[in-house]
């Protein structure tokens, strides 16, 4: 079994006024969540993950989509 884990990063558009309450809401999904960012530009919140497999992967990009203030997500799926 390898070690390695899966790193993605995910650039979420909120509703406006809603990136703090998605970035909050994205750190509560650990451990797969290390890091969740509020930032400016095209993008209002980063998310960084490490996950096991695609599986998880998609299981919590899933959770960040349902949000109600989440408009729309891109996963980036980092190269090691």
């Amino acid at each position: 079994m390898s070690d390695l884990k899966i790193v993605a990063y995910v650039l979420v558009r909120t509703e406006i006024g809603g990136e703090y309450d998605v970035a909050h809401y994205a750190r509560s999904l650990k451990p797969s969540v290390t890091e969740a960012l509020v930032t400016y530009g095209s993008y209002d919140v980063v998310v960084r993950l490490e996950v096991n497999n695609l599986a998880e992967l998609d299981e919590i990009v899933t959770k960040l989509r349902k949000h109600q203030l989440v408009k729309e997500t891109t996963t980036l799926v980092a190269s090691v």
